[in-house]
């Protein structure tokens, strides 16, 4: 949602309005991104609880790496949407970019199924070794990992799942913002 709001605002051209606003370009940013963030931790929230219910409660500790590592997530996607936003000047380029990256993103991780069958079906020949190889560095596959691992105990928790996380928030962020702060100075 949050790159569809700012491809309105590149196509139709309300950057006065925001550069009106008595905040800074990079409080602006920021603050979309954090927005982005917390509304994809909002989505997130109903089937969360459910899975918590069905699996049972993680511990407190637990609990809270995974909020984190979800809200790290939301806000990596939320900057690579508004990155993607920010770079197309017409709504259906927008769409059509956003959707082959979701589509990447979704289908070539291990969201799906666990990584460890994806990984024997690549050694079988049966998965072509790209797809493998992009659910192995894909951040949606850590998240869904580190939750397997907390809830089901496998795969076995590792630092690798929260930095794969960290890394991928921190690039698309950044570009994000950066990207954001461009199109509005441009205008």
């Amino acid at each position: 949602m949050i790159g569809r709001e700012v491809n309105m605002e590149v196509r139709r051209e309300i950057h006065h309005y925001m550069l009106s606003l008595p905040i800074t370009r990079l409080e602006l940013a920021m603050g979309r991104l954090l927005a982005g963030g917390l509304r994809g931790m909002m989505y997130m929230s109903p089937l969360l609880l459910t899975t918590f219910v069905v699996l049972g409660f993680p511990s407190a500790v637990q609990l809270l790496v995974i909020l984190g590592a979800l809200f790290l997530l939301a806000t990596g996607i939320s900057g690579l949407s508004i990155a993607i936003a920010a770079s197309t000047t017409s709504f259906e380029k927008f769409v059509t970019a956003r959707g082959l990256v979701y589509y990447v993103l979704f289908f070539c991780s291990s969201i799906f199924y666990p990584l460890s069958l994806i990984q024997s079906l690549g050694r079988e020949g049966i998965m072509p070794i790209p797809i493998v190889v992009l659910a192995e560095l894909n951040p949606l596959s850590s998240g869904a990992d580190l939750i397997r691992s907390f809830l089901l105990g496998n795969p076995p928790f590792t630092i690798r799942m929260i930095s794969n996380l960290v890394l991928f928030s921190a690039i698309f962020a950044t570009t994000a913002m950066f990207a954001y702060m461009r199109i509005i100075e441009r205008k």
